[in-house]
């Protein structure tokens, strides 16, 4: 997987570098995050994931955390929000090839666990009515290969949840395990329905076959209850879904700059059926015949492509009636004056005006040919990106 990975970490940073000058920084901007996102996954093993645990309050995160890594370190109390700082519990063998990826987290508590293979964070509370912590679990989550949300029977429905984050989130629905806990505080057929019902809230959400589990990490009385299930469903994912977050960022990235980038656009073609018209003009001394053609065209093709090139495009062809003049003034005087050529129809187009004139136009019209080549190659490059990550 890494090396698949690294692949498409390549084919990203090409269509970063193609499409420098040719959308806004802030589209580009996502797409290198990404990239960054990526190669950061690449510092540590296929086998091991990073799963964030994100919740409301009362939710039983903490308990949860505690249960899946075998020691009582996330603190649970009664006082809300008890978690204000991620707590990352991290596998013994992996805590080095780690340690970088939470470094770039800012996640600076950190255990030792020889218990869960996987690195695992305790999020602040996604309700926290201390907003810096609901704005601490928004810059981890993009940062992770798996959310467990921990919802619990009373606030499953809570509207916060799913319209802050769920729903907006749906695409990742395949790296999301939504748990309910506490179900011990359930008669026994009221947790299928509940469960029932939650599934229900999620598909409401956008996501379409939700990885649902129930059950409670800290009973009053007795050991926890389903945990080995969701260590099962944990398992799972690490086969099917690794990288699956990155692959749906980049997918979208990949779709923002196409966007951003424009249509196709068929220029060369175009342009050719223009530029011997316009050299004739230039040729017959008809500098506005000249530009009336070429203007034309590059305000249509300005209009097709949009965005930064077809602005780009539109400046060119401001300036270009003054350029054509001075292309006109450098040809070589005709061996038969104008008015007479015009008068007669002798010699209408003589050679020592038209090639020049030719010329003349490709060297003007070259900086124009990279333009629209170096677009076709950045938007060819941005849809491989993008079919390859679906």
């Amino acid at each position: 997987m890494h090396e698949l990975l690294t692949g498409i970490i390549e084919k990203t940073e090409l269509a970063v570098t193609s499409a420098r000058d040719l959308v806004e920084p802030a589209t580009l901007a996502g797409l290198a995050d990404i990239a960054d996102r990526a190669r950061a996954r690449l510092d540590y093993p296929d086998e091991v994931l990073v799963i964030a645990l994100a919740g409301g309050t009362g939710s039983g995160k903490s308990s949860l955390f505690n249960v899946l890594i075998g020691d009582d370190v996330s603190p649970v109390g009664a006082l809300r929000p008890t978690t204000s700082e991620p707590l990352a519990a991290v596998p013994k063998q992996w805590a080095a090839p780690l340690a970088g990826h939470l470094d770039r987290l800012g996640i600076d508590r950190r255990v030792v666990t020889d218990v869960f293979g996987h690195c695992l964070i305790d999020l602040p509370d996604t309700d926290s009515v201390v907003v810096d912590h609901r704005h601490r679990v928004e810059e981890v989550i993009p940062h992770v290969d798996v959310v467990i949300w921990v919802v619990d029977p009373e606030k499953y429905r809570d509207s916060a949840l799913h319209h802050r984050y769920l729903a907006p989130l749906a695409g990742y629905g395949e790296q999301f395990i939504v748990v309910l806990n506490q179900v011990d505080r359930l008669e026994a057929e009221e947790v299928a329905e509940v469960v029932a019902d939650l599934r229900a809230a999620l598909t409401e959400d956008g996501i379409g076959s939700p990885h649902v589990a129930w059950l409670a990490a800290a009973p009053p009385s007795g050991p926890p209850v389903g945990v080995d299930e969701l260590r099962g469903l944990i398992a799972g994912l690490t086969k099917s879904t690794l990288f699956g977050k990155l692959m749906v960022d980049m997918g979208s990235a990949a779709r923002d700059l196409i966007t951003g980038l424009g249509p196709p656009v068929d220029y060369r073609s175009r342009l050719d059926a223009v530029v011997e018209e316009a050299a004739r003009y230039l040729a017959a001394d008809d500098t506005g015949g000249a530009s009336a053609t070429l203007t034309g065209l590059f305000e249509t093709i300005a209009a097709e492509t949009g965005g930064m090139a077809g602005k780009q495009l539109m400046d060119f062809s401001v300036t270009m009636p003054a350029q054509l003049a001075e292309i006109a003034r450098s040809l070589p005087m005709p061996a038969v004056p104008t008015w007479w050529q015009r008068l007669t129809g002798a010699n209408p187009l003589p050679p020592d005006r038209l090639t020049p004139a030719m010329r003349a136009l490709e060297d003007l019209l070259a900086p124009v040919t990279r333009l629209m080549t170096d677009r076709a190659r950045a938007l060819a490059l941005a849809t491989e990106l993008s079919l390859t990550v679906l």
